[in-house]
């Protein structure tokens, strides 16, 4: 459960403007007219201000606020730092060079290079620079991507087939640099996007969409974000899709806050890079770049006049805005966000560099989910969870009746948002837990919940439901919902399977499949057909070989329904229910649809539903459930309900794989599910849009057997959490389409 959903601004009224109080201004710093750009180096604290028109560059330092002036070629317009090298770049336009400063003395080098740079990125693990030049062939301009060897100096020259722009975004963990291009025939349409994979400096092209003016990188999403004429586009990088939302052009900035997944742009315009839903900051006018204090909760505009000069505070939390006041436009930013130091690159003739003290503007710490009390049988795992509102620089400390807990002995997690017992609770985990939060902000805690441990018996699964949409899209015959399910201990298992379309429509489901057919196959490498049910007071088909004689499926009646808890159906109706005994293993309950059923808007709903009809203690239960079928989000969801019955709480595992679905076939998956869990009251207990690589999911997803996933910064869900006896609700959301898997499985403890 480690991400909130922490952007909270999709309709709102913005608190009026407020003027901050002169006490942000620290100090001003003279630097050079023509300021035009500045890069801060944390390793070093320093500052570097370029100047275009002085062909200068001057280091401040950032304790002392003293400055030195180093000359660089012609025309510079970009720079930037590698904080392990100690090494700065500076692109010069009118030279065709680069030069590279040596941090700790100030000495200069130059590279030369074909074309005529504009943009400059570093990638701190591999030590190579990035430089976007334009060159010239006859009489056309063309882009050529200048990539330098830090260690060598060498320079290799890729032809970028296109005119760049000064856009330009670079994504270390991946060794990616993505490039904006700038077409300036608009009958002429080019790719908005180049991609050079650092590796083998092979050339991508993202488009047809030109005149790409900002780019930005959510890396946890995967996701590009682009700003060209035709409004916001957007790249995954993980799927290769691209798409266009339509909104804004030309922004001359975007930042992106990587723990929200939040898109901020220089026009106001705020977008959630999950969902796509935006908003606008009405306060913002006349703002020439924006910068992201993930830390504190805050976002700066630069404020350019005509508007008032100066920097514009958003507080993310609260949507206020407060004006801090500069003597002349701000024409650039920088931030030592360990200190709480806001650089502002002022546009006067001295070059003012305006510090601002911003430290204050630490996000209050909030917690939106915390521990609940729970009582847990001998044995049984125990998962209690603290969820801040926003996780960035947020640390945990769990605490065991007052005392701190750690790591080992079958606990982990215990400086974490999630504290896992793995082995089963025993007499001495038993008592009050809580959890301290710590931000820039301050620290807080999670109100006491007691854990009782007790000798009875566990809870157990005993229904799974899934609301979901048989798929018409992807061709003739229909993709139909499948849901799995698992059955351990000694024996046989008693359900009652439903597939329900028609009595839907009395809930106020529309669009349903009027005649389902439900169909029950077993586990096997190549699964066999045990009975089809094409409605409920019509007998199921009688197993064929091998479940001749092995199985014997009924047509299920009212009172089944009623001894499982099941609504009714209506007589006549074409839902399907059929009742039966099973041996102990996995199956899988698929519903289909005829190829005639679907309606104009190509999918149907159906509720596929498995219900264990054995009293406890019969020796066996479900373990795991699983639905997979077609959702896109807020359009078309899905929902996966689960009831807990019995005396105790039990830990469950709750996942949704989209990414993780590919190894398996799977082309057409959801890139970007997002995961709420909801209780019997429709409270929300838990939501997650990026497992994160958490350690703790992981290790109950190889207790319970579930298939690993190997791409720790995937966009697959989980929630792993112990809940009290009753019933759940996990819900699929977010704007993309495709396949998911929901599974919902009862861990078990380890040793």
């Amino acid at each position: 459960m480690t991400r909130a959903r922490g952007l909270l601004i999709f309709a709102l009224a913005l608190v009026p403007c407020a003027l901050a109080r002169s006490q942000n201004i620290v100090a001003t710093v003279p630097t050079a007219a023509g300021g035009y750009a500045m890069a801060f180096n944390p390793a070093t604290n320093k500052l570097y201000v370029l100047s275009n028109t002085k062909n200068v560059v001057t280091v401040v330092d950032g304790a002392t606020r003293a400055t030195a002036t180093v000359n660089v070629g012609q025309g510079p317009t970009a720079l930037d730092i590698d904080p392990g090298t100690n090494k700065v770049f500076v692109a010069n336009t009118l030279d065709s060079t680069l030069t590279v400063i040596d941090g700790a003395t100030n000495a200069t080098s130059t590279i030369a290079l074909i074309g005529e740079p504009i943009s400059v990125a570093v990638n701190p693990s591999t030590h190579m620079v990035y430089a976007a030049a334009s060159t010239y062939n006859g009489d056309f301009a063309f882009g050529v991507i200048e990539v330098v060897d830090e260690s060598t100096g060498a320079v290799a020259h890729v032809d970028a087939g296109v005119t760049p722009t000064t856009a330009i975004a670079l994504d270390a963990a991946t060794n990616m640099v993505y490039f904006g291009n700038e077409n300036p025939d608009p009958n002429n349409v080019m790719p908005i996007i180049v991609a050079l994979n650092g590796a083998s400096n092979a050339v991508t092209t993202v488009g047809p969409l030109n005149r790409c003016s900002a780019l930005a990188i959510d890396t946890a999403e995967n996701l590009i974000v682009a700003s060209t004429d035709s409004g916001i586009n957007f790249y995954n990088f993980s799927t290769g899709l691209s798409y266009e939302l339509g909104q804004g052009a030309h922004e001359t900035s975007i930042a992106v806050d990587q723990a929200t997944h939040t898109s901020y742009f220089s026009d106001g315009l705020v977008l959630d890079d999950v969902t796509r839903l935006t908003a606008r900051v009405s306060a913002v006018d006349g703002t020439t770049g924006v910068l992201v204090d993930s830390a504190r909760g805050k976002v700066y505009y630069a404020s350019f006049p005509p508007s008032p000069a100066g920097i514009l505070v958003l507080d993310v939390a609260t949507q206020a805005t407060t004006m801090i006041p500069t003597s002349s436009g701000p024409a650039a930013m920088a931030e030592n966000a360990s200190a709480g130091l806001l650089y502002v690159l002022g546009s006067d003739a001295a070059g003012t560099l305006t510090v601002m003290d911003v430290s204050g503007n630490s996000a209050a710490l909030s917690i939106l989910y915390g521990p609940q009390s729970q009582t847990a049988a001998v044995g049984v795992p125990v998962a209690l969870n603290a969820v801040p509102q926003n996780p960035s620089g947020v640390t945990f400390q769990w605490y065991l009746d007052g005392a701190p807990l750690s790591d080992g002995g079958g606990i982990s997690g215990s400086q974490s948002g999630t504290l896992y017992i793995s082995r089963g609770a025993g007499a001495s985990d038993a008592g009050s837990y809580t959890c301290t939060l710590t931000s820039p902000a301050g620290s807080m805690s999670t109100q006491p919940a007691a854990l009782t441990v007790n000798a009875g018996a566990p809870g157990r699964l005993v229904n799974l439901s899934s609301r979901a949409e048989i798929d018409f899209t992807a061709g003739p015959e229909p993709i139909p919902v499948t849901a799995g399910f698992g059955a351990s201990g000694t024996g046989t298992i008693g359900l009652v399977l439903r597939g329900v379309g028609p009595a839907l429509i009395s809930l106020g489901v529309d669009t349903v499949v009027t005649q389902p057919t439900l169909s029950l196959y077993d586990g096997s490498s190549s699964p066999h057909l045990i009975t089809t049910d094409t409605g409920w007071q019509n007998p199921p088909s009688a197993p064929a070989a091998p479940w001749a004689g092995a199985a014997f499926p009924v047509d299920a009646t009212a009172a089944d329904f009623q001894a499982v808890g099941a609504f009714a159906l209506t007589n006549g109706y074409g839902d399907d229910a059929v009742k039966v005994r099973l041996p102990v293993g996995t199956y899988t309950e698929v519903i289909t649809a005829p190829p005639l059923q679907a309606p104009t808007t190509l999918q149907s709903t159906v509720l596929a539903e498995i219900y264990n009809a054995d009293a406890p203690g019969t020796g066996s239960a479900l373990t795991n459930l699983s639905t997979q079928a077609y959702t896109s989000g807020a359009t078309i969801p899905m929902t996966v309900g689960f009831v807990i019955a019995g005396p105790s709480s039990m830990t469950v595992l709750v996942r949704v794989s989209g990414p993780a679905l590919a190894p398996f076939g799977v082309t057409n998956f959801n890139s970007a599910p997002i995961l709420n869990l909801y209780d019997s009251s429709q409270a929300l207990i838990g939501s997650n849009a990026s497992w994160q690589g958490n350690a703790q999911v992981a290790a109950a997803a190889a207790q319970s057997g579930a298939f690993a996933w190997p791409n720790a910064s995937s966009h697959d869900d989980a929630i792993l959490v112990t809940l009290p006896p009753g019933s759940y609700t996990a819900s699929v959301v977010g704007q993309a389409a495709g396949m998911a898997l929901v599974e919902v499985y009862a861990v078990s403890a380890t040793p």
